[in-house]
């Protein structure tokens, strides 16, 4: 019984990691498509839209830390992958895992660099 309830974690991590991209991909098309509609209703009744109406519409405008978010989560990403690296084995792929924790470790600071350097207020 015990061995069947452990033959099912593989399969239920799968699916979890295959599930994430695919309900951020789902929600982020809603969000741009319910912006979309909005435009589209604007235009219908008005006949230009000003720039400042276009920047409240946009998804950029609601999410000014997006680098920052991405950046933390590619970092924590690669710590715990990092620190999940020290219970395997040499035999079970040690080092190539550290190694594959280095992509969204540089990932990560490259978002966050974004999110400090850029200069978001236009100022300069």
């Amino acid at each position: 019984m015990g061995d069947d309830i452990i033959a099912f974690v593989p399969v239920f991590l799968a699916i979890i990691i295959v599930s994430i991209p695919i309900a951020t991909q789902y929600f982020g098309y809603r969000r741009r498509k319910a912006s979309l509609d909005l435009m589209r209703d604007l235009l219908a009744t008005r006949d230009t839209l000003d720039e400042p109406v276009l920047n409240a519409i946009s998804s950029e405008a609601e999410r000014p830390n997006r680098d920052f978010r991405r950046g933390a989560l590619f970092l924590a990403l690669a710590i715990s992958g990092f620190v999940f690296s020290f219970a395997l084995t040499p035999q079970e792929g040690r080092y190539v895992f550290r190694l594959a924790c280095i992509f969204p470790f540089i990932l990560g600071l490259t978002y966050l660099a974004f999110h400090f350097l850029l200069n978001r207020n236009g100022d300069d």
